[in-house]
């Protein structure tokens, strides 16, 4: 059996717990799992995981143990909704562009479809999918198509002091700072320096279906390469400022604290959560005819090209997997390797990616 275990998500690791069992076959894409293949079960994963939130009812995130598809289908696309799913009407919905613009002004739905129509092919990982009862299931891989977002902060002429830009949504709820409780939409923002870089989309698809309202209908934010909390649904307003957006998304959720030693002290470090780091997760372990196992998963990165992926068992010999990259470079890439079968008991299978 093979458990997923989250190692160092900062280095690209993962890893799983496993015994040497039989189960039925588990279907793959024929180029990268035989029929005949038998499923060695994980350990670490609780008879009861499911992927439906038990509050909302909605899913959470996708099994892997259940891949099959390079697409993830809408119905098992992780959703994060931290003030819940707003109601929008789309006939009267409007996206401003506001702030330290020369030309402010407002898009409808209609107007944005006729703008220059872009796809995106690109995963999403949510910043706290390494959490050890989410078993990676906060992850997906999805076709988005919109219109690109740089030209329209472009044309609104932001003013020589415009820093960054805020990226509204329409879902709202109550925060309390101190003794104080405020009204606030969920919000990210990302310097111009950081847009510029991207390849941002204002999207109303997925894969070639008009978003749903769990998914940010009628537009959302789509930026490859970032952790999704930075794919803000439900976008209703693009504010441009002279000042760093400090919400509770931004600057007090969705932190990174890391250590560096400067001397003999540590240095504790806090940032945004921004860019995906470079990582791999094992979906499945089955066994070969000849007994041998194939360790099959999936490596994501911030667009920056996937060098390698190793498979591990125990304390044993790292072994090349093969990669199956897309052209996209945003869209998560599967690998494969062949490691010896070890011996009947409860074993360690690990993975890195650089």
């Amino acid at each position: 059996m093979i458990s997923r275990r989250s190692l160092l998500q900062q280095a690209g690791f993962a890893s799983a717990a496993l015994a040497m069992s039989e189960l039925p076959g588990f279907a793959f894409p024929g180029e990268w799992l035989h029929s005949q293949e038998e499923v060695v079960p994980f350990t670490d994963v609780p008879e009861n995981f499911t992927t439906i939130n038990a509050q909302t009812k909605r899913v959470s995130g996708l099994d892997l143990r259940q891949l099959n598809a390079f697409l993830t289908p809408e119905n098992n696309f992780f959703v994060v909704a931290h003030y819940g799913v707003p109601t929008v009407d789309a006939a009267t919905w409007k996206l401003d562009v506001r702030g330290r613009v020369a030309n402010p002004r407002s898009y409808t739905l209609d107007e944005l479809k006729k703008r220059t129509r872009a796809q995106r092919e690109c995963s999403f990982e949510c910043g706290g999918n390494r959490a050890p009862a989410i078993l990676n299931r906060m992850i997906g891989n999805a076709r988005w198509t919109g219109t690109p977002l740089a030209p329209i902060i472009q044309e609104a002429k932001p003013t020589a002091d415009a820093l960054e830009v805020v990226l509204w949504g329409a879902d709202e709820g109550e925060e309390q700072i101190r003794t104080e409780k405020f009204r606030q939409n969920f919000a990210r923002s990302m310097t111009l320096n950081d847009l510029a870089k991207s390849d941002a989309i204002l999207a109303w698809e997925m894969n070639g279906q008009p978003l749903t309202a769990e998914h940010g209908f009628p537009v959302r934010v789509v930026v490859p390469g970032w952790y999704g909390v930075q794919n803000v649904k439900w976008l209703n307003s693009l504010e441009l400022s002279a000042d760093r957006f400090m919400g509770r998304f931004q600057a007090r959720d969705y932190v990174t604290i890391m250590g560096r030693q400067n001397g003999d002290k540590t240095e504790w470090v806090e940032t945004s959560v921004t860019k995906i780091r470079t990582k791999s997760m094992i979906a499945t372990v089955t066994r070969r005819p000849g007994g041998a196992l194939s360790v099959f998963g999936v490596a994501l990165t911030d667009g920056t090209p996937l060098k390698s992926v190793d498979v591990q068992i125990d304390e044993g010999p790292w072994v090349a997997a093969k990669i199956d990259t897309p052209p996209n470079p945003y869209a998560w890439s599967w690998f494969r390797a062949e490691v010896p079968a070890p011996s009947a008991g409860a074993h360690t299978v690990a993975s890195k990616a650089t």
